[in-house]
């Protein structure tokens, strides 16, 4: 996101005129014009001052958001220590459906395998890494089999992707008609990478929990997909609405889908 939408943005979210802004920094209404038209730059002392009125870092104030280090993991990755904890909880859940040795063994067995091999593998999910020269993607397989096997062998298929290479990336929020009060499955929030050989989908919802990280990380992500002079397409207006607190889910309603 460029400087002066950012600077719009905050002034908007703080309910400031321009009027008010050049009345704080002691300039010109034309001035703080120029500054949200993108034909002028705030000096260091104004940009200090802007900070402070808008109570964020400089950081947040240029970047939209502050400097992130990288490799930054987008998504959970599998661990042992993880899955150790998964399997003790499956054992008590397996001897509570079997009558803690009620049933035959052969029974307990069989509910028991169930974990590892059909509970543990919808329990992963893909995962991302960014780094300074590219986006390396980590998928597993749809087959549960060959999942399981990735998992354990943590050798999930592996994709990287050049900021050279990207054409567009586009951020999308599509939402599910819901038909059920109960259904709590989140909405579609990913990346569509576009590149010239193929088009890779990376999903937001594991990193962003749609309102809790997603405010430290999106915005900040695309400011430096930015300076990689990657194209970003925002029709949806979503890195203003995190960067202005606004909830995804309540704003982005079913009239986008």
């Amino acid at each position: 996101m460029l400087l002066k939408d950012i600077l719009r943005i905050q002034r908007m979210k703080k309910h400031l005129t321009q009027e008010d802004i050049a009345n704080s920094l002691f300039v010109s209404v034309q001035a703080v014009s120029k500054w949200e038209n993108g034909k002028a730059v705030p000096s260091i002392d104004n940009l200090i001052s802007l900070s402070d009125m808008y109570n964020i870092s400089i950081d947040q104030l240029v970047q939209g958001s502050p400097f992130f280090k990288k490799p930054l993991q987008v998504g959970r990755k599998f661990n042992w220590k993880k899955c150790l904890t998964f399997m003790v909880i499956w054992l008590f859940i397996s001897l509570l459906f079997t009558g803690f040795g009620y049933q035959p063994l052969w029974i307990f067995v069989i509910v028991f395998l169930l974990g590892p091999f059909i509970v543990l593998p919808a329990t992963v999910d893909d995962y991302w890494i960014i780094t300074n020269n590219s986006i390396i993607a980590k998928s597993y397989s749809t087959n549960d089999l060959n999942k399981l096997i990735e998992i354990f062998t943590g050798n999930p298929q592996t994709t990287t992707i050049k900021y050279q290479q990207i054409k567009q990336i586009e951020i999308l929020y599509i939402n599910r008609k819901r038909t059920s009060p109960f259904d709590i499955n989140p909405d579609q929030f990913y990346l569509n990478v576009n590149t010239s050989t193929a088009n890779f989908k990376l999903d937001l919802n594991s990193a962003s929990a749609l309102n809790s990280t997603s405010n430290d990380f999106l915005p900040k992500f695309v400011s430096f997909l930015e300076r990689k002079n990657v194209s970003i397409v925002d029709e949806k207006h979503i890195i203003n609405c995190i960067i202005q607190g606004k909830s995804l889910f309540e704003t982005l309603d079913s009239t986008y889908s």
